[in-house]
């Protein structure tokens, strides 16, 4: 089992404007990684996340790559053969830490529904940018894209 973990009350505005705060994985329900107490730009690699996922599936690619800003560390999605499960590797610096399958849809369900929840708390709070912005498109083509059959 692999869950996306956002804390929104670790959410911080630099001056510059991108928000920071904390996001991870929870492996299994054990691990957390990085950490469970990695902080990282979530808006912007929510955004690299869900537009890997959308072209995986757009153009039957075999994986991607979902990358962490800070840090060598990488979640490395693979299809299986059928296509319906997909292998979730968690990597530092290209060393394999941990390796779990899950339904396909049901990952791709799982980031949608925390992403949709950060939007919402940046709702609620009149929280704005350009990055805010961006995952917002982003999240309307990912509304699309899972609902297709892949």
């Amino acid at each position: 089992m692999v869950s996306l973990k956002i804390d929104p009350s670790t959410i911080k505005f630099n001056i510059d404007g991108n928000s920071t705060g904390n996001i991870y994985f929870s492996i299994n329900g054990k691990k957390s990684f990085p950490d469970d107490e990695w902080n990282d730009f979530v808006d912007i690699i929510l955004n690299w996340w869900i537009n890997a996922i959308i072209e995986m599936i757009e153009s039957n690619l075999v994986g991607c790559e979902l990358l962490f800003m800070d840090g060598p560390f990488s979640l490395i999605i693979t299809k299986d053969i059928q296509g319906e499960n997909w292998i979730i590797k968690t990597q530092k610096s290209n060393s394999t830490l941990n390796e779990v399958e899950i339904v396909g849809k049901d990952f791709v369900d799982m980031i949608y529904k925390k992403a949709r929840q950060l939007m919402h708390y940046y709702y609620l709070n009149n929280f704005k940018n350009e990055d805010i912005e961006i995952l917002e498109k982003s999240l309307n083509s990912f509304k699309e894209v899972k609902n297709m059959d892949y």
